[in-house]
């Protein structure tokens, strides 16, 4: 014989199948940023992991993200959970952007997906947004200006497995750590523009200066010296 649920039975399950929360993200002291900055992201400590969507929408608060047009175009906005699950972890899936000063959708490229094996612990990911890129193949995006975001938000389904989210992290990070192209900044406090770096030109001109230097000190030592002969 069937039995039929309660539509409040029905409601509650839906509910636990997707929902969205809202969260205040801090993204740490403001001003320029080298390479990489990495944020705490542990709002979902304790989450077991059902095969459950979720939407996180992520405000900035009183501050944004900014990146330049001499920002690396690699420049990645990575959301990774820590687990206690051993053995293998399926990566969430869904999708993410990072959003403007009105909420608004101002990035649309990101990747998501994958797996972890053979270990415990093993790292889920949520997504990786990518500001400046155009589109999935990483064609670089040219910006005119500086790119000013205030918040995220990842709408993600994760998998099914033995244990649950144990922490979280944010990483802003460039793969051109050494390059002139590593900056981004966190605002209000933010400058207009990332540093230029040093063509050499100058340290082309110290050094000839100081080897002039030295040529000057050795001709004057070498008339000083033809004078004191000439007088012996």
């Amino acid at each position: 014989m069937k039995t039929k649920l309660p539509p409040i039975i029905i409601l509650l399950c839906l509910t636990q199948l997707s929902y969205a929360d809202n969260f205040t993200v801090d993204l740490g002291p403001q001003g320029l940023v080298d390479s990489e900055r990495d944020l705490s992201f542990d709002s979902l400590a304790g989450t077991a992991l059902t095969g459950q969507s979720m939407t996180l929408n992520l405000s900035f608060g009183s501050e944004f993200l900014r990146v330049y047009p001499t920002t690396s175009p690699s420049f990645d906005f990575l959301l990774v959970f820590q687990t206690n699950v051993s053995g293998f972890l399926a990566f969430g899936t869904g999708s993410a952007f990072l959003t403007d000063s009105g909420g608004n959708i101002a990035t649309s490229v990101f990747s998501t997906g994958g797996s972890a094996s053979g270990g415990t612990n093993l790292p889920l990911i949520g997504a990786g947004i990518f500001p400046l890129f155009l589109d999935q193949s990483g064609t670089p995006r040219e910006l005119d200006t500086n790119l000013d975001l205030y918040g995220a938000q990842f709408n993600l389904t994760f998998p099914v497995a033995q244990g649950e989210i144990t922490g979280g992290e944010i990483t802003m990070i460039t793969s051109d750590r050494d390059g002139p192209d590593r900056f981004f900044a966190i605002g209000p406090n933010a400058p207009e523009s990332a540093p230029v770096p040093d063509s050499g030109t100058a340290a082309c001109l110290f050094t000839f200066a100081f080897l002039c230097l030295i040529l000057f000190s050795w001709v004057l030592g070498e008339t000083s010296a033809r004078k004191n002969r000439c007088c012996l």
